[in-house]
């Protein structure tokens, strides 16, 4: 028989709760952690004081080119891309 493996997972998203969409990925961020895997959250509008959710320092350049990339990407039909503002999660301790 196989061992379980724990996963870590990072989530990147615009806000931790502030919307449907986000609080069905920290539904699912709570599941994971709490079924025994590792998960983060990165996001844009941090509202919860959950210590696993770090906020990701955008201003409005970044704001305008996050516009710009999800008017290319929903032009184009594309259902992943990556947005500058998630650039700075390639530099996160997460990763190292």
């Amino acid at each position: 028989m196989l061992s379980p493996v724990g996963l870590r997972i990072l989530h990147i998203s615009e806000s931790d709760t502030a919307g449907g969409a986000a609080r069905t990925a920290y539904k699912l961020h709570s599941g994971l952690i709490a079924a025994g895997h590792s998960s983060r959250m990165l996001v844009g509008r941090r509202v919860t004081d959950d210590p696993e959710i770090d906020s990701i320092k955008r201003h409005a350049g970044w704001r305008a080119l996050d516009r710009a990339a999800g008017t290319v990407t929903g032009a184009l039909d594309l259902q992943y891309a990556f947005y500058p503002s998630s650039f700075r999660a390639a530099y996160d301790p997460w990763f190292r």
